[in-house]
């Protein structure tokens, strides 16, 4: 019989997000822009798309005001640890941490910004150099 332990259920819910993410990255930058005609210009394939663009996402896990975790995704959007994540992910928490791609974790240190209408805020990670996602030219 195989003993669950507390570490094996955080990595299981760990591998549970990088695989939603990747289906995440996935549709939001090969699907969506194949069926809106936006690779009329695009040089790169999709799987190039993706490598450029999955180590920029990361995993939030936050600790909620009753003790209680709770997670999300997030990305880059500079090379200091500036990051978007949604609002309702944050709004009851005390405290976050990001845990990017390579396994590595680093701490939330402070909301920058955030907009609950739109579901938006910008948080920032305590990491020396991120790698942001291009979202433009």
């Amino acid at each position: 019989m195989k003993t669950i332990t507390r570490t094996s259920v955080k990595r299981k819910r760990i591998n549970n997000f990088v695989f939603l993410s990747n289906i995440l990255v996935f549709i939001v930058c090969i699907c969506l822009p194949f069926f809106t005609g936006c690779f009329s210009n695009v040089s790169k394939t999709p799987g190039e798309i993706y490598t450029s663009v999955s180590p920029s996402v990361f995993f939030i896990e936050i600790e909620l005001e009753n003790g209680g975790k709770a997670g999300g995704s997030a990305f880059f959007i500079d090379s200091k640890g500036t990051a978007v994540t949604s609002y309702h992910v944050i709004e009851k928490g005390v405290s976050a941490k990001a845990t990017l791609s390579d396994g590595k974790e680093y701490e939330v240190s402070k909301v920058l910004g955030k907009d609950k209408e739109s579901d938006l805020v910008v948080i920032k990670v305590d990491i020396e150099k991120s790698k942001p996602v291009k979202i433009a030219n």
